[in-house]
């Protein structure tokens, strides 16, 4: 490289050198004047912040009745129409009501009838009453008389029947020991009459000689017999003879011994019923002189209390008749229809001359209080309160109201919770089965630090805002609560009084020099409106 060129270039390096020394100075210059940031500031301050929701509901009336006619028959009239304002009690349709009026008629007329009849019969009813009663006494002391009577015979008569069993008694002693004697005597003659077979070859001297013969076996074995078989000059036939007449005696005996024993049930028996009839005589008896007691006690009742029980028997008959005068009446009243309660008429589907049936003829709505219900998720739900306070917008018109019931349980049609608010219009403003906006207070926080919504970033690491500190920014991390449109609510990092910047810049960062105003020129936040 020869001189000439290296002093071209060694010109050029100091000519560059020289020009970035110039726009170095320049730099420093411009930065000198630029080094502040001008920015709006704000004290923090203090407030409630509420987010309002709003949701779509439905509107009913505060209470809606179908009138359904009780009678059935022709329509003769209608009085209302669709839009009426109808009170308790007015007369909507009437319904044919010839043959209700009948039975009313006959009610009334069965009512005088008894009346008439009741007067009439009253003085002679007080009249007879003492003889009635001085009757009745002496017919129950009468029967006394009878029953006692009635006593005394029967026991009579079964103090013959106990002597009738003493007699039978006797007897049936008597037949059983002529029984038990026959039977004693046969059964010897029996014996006998087997030992005898062994000597019926024998003459009668022969069996005699025998018969006396203390030694010989017949001997003993018809020694019962001896002396009649001895009379009988001793034969086997004739000891059959007497056998016969002992079995004859015995089946007499049985018979006697039989019949007294019949007879002795039939006497039991008659016993066993006197007393029963003496035991009923007995509390017959008994019952008489109760009624006696109670005859004679009414017979001092004076004819003034005897008034007033006749009045009152009497009345209650005239009761009876009133009741179905009563039920006549109540089912004439069903064939006029009126008002169940006071409210417009929403719908009517009854016509003169039609027939009314078991359909409702009429819808009443009483739209003094009207009621908004919507549905809100279970965060919502549980943000809300009986009582709280909303509003209801319909074309363009809104009406208070507040929270009446909030659903317990979860709304499987929805998926979510039913709300009911009441609304405050003018009867009639709003109609039934519309659809509303409702907006009441969702989340508030009370007591917040208030800062613009501007005020507030966000980075990687969370909220923060730039505190104005000794004319510098101061890059602070905050934990933020509830946000609207134009506040959010600082819950850390920040308290009420501090300079908070709440303005843009791009040259805004940690620590950079800001111009800004702190007397009447800055900006103060203050809580939203709820």
């Amino acid at each position: 490289m020869n001189n000439s060129l290296l002093h071209k270039m060694t010109a050029l390096l100091l000519t560059v050198l020289m020009l970035m020394t110039l726009g170095a100075c320049s730099s420093e210059e411009a930065a000198v004047q630029d080094t502040t940031i001008p920015v709006t500031v704000g004290e923090a301050g203090t407030g409630d912040l509420v987010l309002k929701n709003t949701y779509i509901g439905t509107l009913t009336a505060g209470e809606s009745v179908y009138v359904v006619p009780l009678a059935a028959g022709e329509i003769t009239g209608v009085y209302v129409s669709v839009g009426d304002r109808v009170e308790e009690g007015e007369l909507l349709m009437t319904i044919d009501d010839e043959a209700a009026q009948l039975s009313y008629s006959s009610a009334e007329a069965s009512y005088a009838a008894t009346v008439a009849t009741m007067n009439q019969t009253t003085g002679s009813t007080y009249d007879l009453t003492d003889l009635q009663l001085d009757s009745n006494i002496q017919s129950i002391k009468d029967s006394i008389s009878a029953y006692t009577d009635n006593v005394h015979d029967a026991r009579d008569s079964r103090s013959d029947l106990e002597d009738s069993l003493e007699d039978t008694e006797t007897a049936a002693a008597q037949a059983a020991a002529a029984y038990q004697q026959a039977a004693t005597a046969y059964a010897t003659a029996v014996e006998a009459q087997k030992t005898l077979v062994a000597y019926d070859v024998l003459s009668d001297a022969e069996l005699r000689a025998v018969l006396d013969d203390p030694e010989n076996e017949a001997y003993a074995a018809c020694g019962a017999v001896h002396d009649l078989l001895v009379e009988w000059g001793t034969s086997v036939d004739r000891l059959d003879s007497y056998i016969d007449g002992l079995e004859e005696d015995m089946d007499a005996a049985a018979e006697q011994l039989a019949a007294v024993s019949s007879a002795q049930s039939t006497i039991q028996s008659g016993i066993d019923s006197l007393d029963g009839a003496i035991k009923q005589y007995r509390q017959a008896v008994s019952g008489y002189r109760d009624a006696l007691a109670l005859a004679e006690g009414s017979a001092e009742i004076t004819q003034g209390d005897l008034r007033e029980e006749t009045q009152a028997i009497l009345d209650a008959q005239l009761d009876a008749v009133s009741v179905a005068v009563e039920a006549a009446e109540y089912q004439l009243s069903l064939y006029q229809i009126t008002a169940p309660i006071s409210g417009i008429v929403e719908s009517v589907s009854a016509e003169e001359h039609g027939f009314a049936g078991s359909s409702a003829a009429f819808v009443i709505s009483d739209k003094a209080s009207m009621t908004a219900t919507f549905y809100v998720t279970e965060e919502v739900r549980n943000a809300l309160a009986v009582g709280q306070a909303v509003t209801v917008e319909r074309n363009g018109k809104t009406y208070p109201g507040s929270i009446t019931e909030i659903g317990v349980s979860l709304d499987l049609t929805k998926g979510l919770f039913k709300i009911k608010a009441s609304v405050d219009a003018e009867e009639g403003a709003l109609a039934s089965y519309t659809t509303v906006s409702v907006t009441t207070d969702t989340y508030r926080q009370e007591d917040a630090v208030l800062v613009p919504y501007d005020a507030v970033y966000y980075g990687d690491d969370g909220a923060y805002v730039f505190l104005a500190k000794d004319g510098k920014a101061v890059r602070t991390p905050v934990q933020t609560g509830l946000s609207d449109e134009t506040t959010t609510a600082v819950t850390e990092g920040i308290a009420p009084g501090d300079l908070v910047v709440t303005s843009w810049s791009p040259d805004l960062s940690d620590g950079a020099a800001l111009s800004y105003e702190t007397s009447s020129g800055s900006v103060v936040v203050t809580p939203s409106e709820g």
